[in-house]
């Protein structure tokens, strides 16, 4: 054999070594809040952790921004219950913060630049601005006195409406700009993610008991349930416990982020992606506790 052949069959077993170690593991790049090491994480499609901030604390919900800035809630397991909203920088500057009691569950930028921030000791939400002066305050009527389970996800929709996961409360409800319910939509279960559809339907993710929620339903206006998938459609090893995400895809499928904490240690499938036929497409199995999932360009 000649030489140069050689090195040519020598190339081409680096390059087919290249390309088996850098091969596609999720469909996706993902920014993550892993809560078993309190850190922000953006997961590459290979499955390697190309940045990161330590120390985040319980990162239950955010967003990256157009800008590139990550805007994230926050709360400390520590005796001291700080909590808060924290905005940083691609260097891990923080450019905005605001800081709340005990804890906080939701946090959205609106497009106005306010931002929209779940207070669950005060039963709340409120909207500031960039000086953290409060701009708006909605009271949510809420059943209960416990804090740490006044809500979860909290979105204002294009309408000027709030939509609130009241997970004790086992509903989600939906608030004029005045504070005025104008629908409450009761669910099997503590509810934790919702999002409005553009066909007008919500998208609801619920957890707790035995028999009760590990569900996402997709409800009408009428309060029709025309989608779920529910604890028999997981696939086994999943662990089904709390839905804390559940997101409408452009494709049609649904991303569902399954909590992995509560003594199960991150053992199951933290995140998985499935079409309106229930179909699993890909999961994601890694031993993490995951709350907060963003699809990254």
């Amino acid at each position: 054999m000649k030489p140069h052949f050689k090195a040519i069959l020598v190339l081409l077993a680096c390059l087919g070594c290249a390309a088996a170690s850098g091969q596609q593991k999720y469909p996706y790049r993902l920014l993550l809040s892993d809560l078993l090491s309190q850190r922000l994480i953006i997961l590459e499609k290979d499955g390697t952790v190309s940045w990161e901030y330590p120390e985040a604390g319980f990162v239950m919900d955010g967003q990256r921004l157009t800008n590139g800035n990550l805007l994230y809630c926050w709360y400390s397991m520590t005796k001291d219950k700080q909590a808060g909203v924290k905005e940083i920088n691609q260097d891990k500057q923080t450019v905005f913060e605001y800081k709340i009691a005990q804890e906080c569950h939701s946090v959205q930028r609106l497009p106005d630049g306010l931002t929209l921030i779940e207070d669950p000791t005060q039963k709340r939400l409120i909207e500031v601005d960039r000086q953290g002066k409060i701009i708006r305050d909605l009271k949510l009527q809420v059943g209960h006195d416990l804090v740490h389970r006044v809500a979860r996800q909290c979105r204002k929709l294009a309408n000027g409406n709030y939509l609130v996961a009241q997970e004790f409360d086992q509903a989600v409800v939906e608030y004029a700009p005045d504070g005025k319910v104008l629908r409450r939509i009761p669910v099997n279960g503590m509810v934790f993610a919702v999002s409005r559809l553009p066909n007008g339907n919500t998208l609801i993710g619920t957890g707790g008991g035995k028999d009760m929620g590990r569900s996402v339903i997709e409800v009408d206006t009428k309060g029709t349930t025309t989608w779920s998938f529910e604890n028999p459609d997981f696939p086994p090893g999943t662990n089904p416990e709390w839905i804390l995400g559940a997101q409408r895809l452009a494709n049609g499928n649904t991303l569902i982020v399954n909590w992995l904490g509560h003594g199960k240690d991150g053992q199951g499938i933290s995140l998985l992606e499935v079409t309106p036929q229930k179909r699993v497409v890909w999961t994601l199995n890694e031993k993490r506790v995951i709350a907060l999932v963003q699809i990254l360009p």
